[in-house]
């Protein structure tokens, strides 16, 4: 893939949360990078306190194609305006589901802001 970092290669796993702690046999993901897996799984671990807005579907290429160009962007560079990116593909699913999670708010925050491309 042309955004492969050799020293930190994409992690495939099955890690998931489940009832205040980690289970293994979860759905097969595949993360961007071993940073992407790390960052996944601090955020995983909040998600269940966090409240959630309604999911949106958006054409990727309105407003001038802001979002095509986010998802086309390395999955390793945060955009401008955000602290950490996550990119991940749920491989168990057919075809595949990929998305990528914004962290927008400071790794120290006690405020988290996120979102879900």
């Amino acid at each position: 893939h042309t955004h492969t970092i050799t020293d930190s290669p994409p992690v495939r796993s099955r890690i998931r949360h489940q009832g205040g702690g980690w289970a293994a046999g979860g759905q097969e993901s595949t993360d961007a990078s071993a940073s992407a897996f790390i960052m996944r799984i601090i955020l995983m671990n909040a998600e269940a306190i966090w409240g959630r807005t309604p999911w949106v579907r958006v054409d990727r290429h309105a407003h001038g194609g802001v979002l095509d160009g986010l998802l086309n962007q390395s999955p390793h560079q945060p955009p401008n305006g955000c602290t950490a990116v996550v990119a991940v593909r749920w491989d168990d699913d057919d075809p595949p589901v990929e998305l990528r999670q914004l962290l927008l708010t400071p790794l120290d925050s006690p405020f988290v802001a996120c979102t879900i491309l």
